[in-house]
């Protein structure tokens, strides 16, 4: 029955134009989303404000990143783990955990 419901909902929704993100997947069908005047959602604008807050893809990031890392080192010394990562199972997760057991 709810499959049903979700297929005729798609179905609905497909004959009429949806608008999309500018700058990602994401449409006016994602529960709380709005859009700016060029058309770029307000998860995008949260992704772009994280990265400034906390220096994604910079020297000052990466800095940061290994400061906690030796953190989590010192405090988990001696105990059987020193941290948990927790992963949904997508692709860029899997690699966060990859990267993160190699630090």
């Amino acid at each position: 029955m709810i499959k049903y419901q979700l297929e005729e909902h798609y179905l609905k929704t497909a004959k009429t134009k949806v608008k999309v993100c500018s700058r990602c997947i994401y449409d006016e069908r994602v529960p709380q989303i709005y859009f700016d005047s060029d058309g770029v959602c307000n998860y995008c604008k949260l992704i772009e404000r994280l990265r400034e807050q906390y220096g994604t893809n910079t020297k000052l990031g990466e800095e940061n990143l290994r400061n906690i890392i030796n953190t989590v080192k010192i405090n988990g010394k001696s105990k059987k783990y020193d941290c948990i990562v927790g992963v949904s199972g997508g692709t860029e997760k899997m690699e966060l955990k990859s990267t993160s057991c190699t630090l």
